[in-house]
């Protein structure tokens, strides 16, 4: 191995650290099984099968559930409602938590957050707009300074 190589791995491995960290900082805003689990591989370095065995499950579903949950958290919504969250109303900021930071579903924040179904759906989908907007407005802002 040459030691270009031996530097790249270096490098590669020094910002896989970086973002491991970042999801496992991220990790505050999950419900706690979600954070157990998180925190749990990204932070102590637990591998799949011993969460597995600890939690009486099989590793593939642990490596599903933490894919789909770091998949939620880098997620543009997930980002969206961390940054603007605090000056929303009460009732918007009960479901966007529960549905983009908790991974509920929309039935489950409805249950939840004692808001009607359709209330919820609403919600949702302002988010998702709210969300596409910024995307776009941020996207415009860097194509206007290059």
């Amino acid at each position: 191995m040459r030691i270009r190589d031996i530097e790249r791995f270096r490098s590669q491995l020094r910002q896989r650290q970086g973002w491991a960290a970042d999801v496992a900082d991220l990790a505050c805003h999950l419900d706690p099984s979600d954070r157990a689990l998180i925190n749990a591989i990204y932070r102590h370095g637990m591998s799949a099968a011993e969460f597995a065995r600890a939690v009486h499950m099989t590793p593939a579903n642990i490596r599903n559930r933490v894919r789909r949950i770091v998949r939620r958290m880098i997620s543009p919504p997930f980002r969206y409602v961390l940054a603007h969250r605090s000056g929303w109303p009460r009732a918007m900021r009960r479901v966007a938590e529960a549905i983009f930071l908790e991974g509920r579903t929309q039935r489950e924040a409805a249950a939840a957050t004692g808001v009607s179904l359709h209330h919820v759906r609403q919600i949702h989908q302002r988010i998702i707009t709210l969300c596409g907007a910024n995307q776009a407005l941020r996207h415009q802002a860097q194509t206007t300074d290059n």
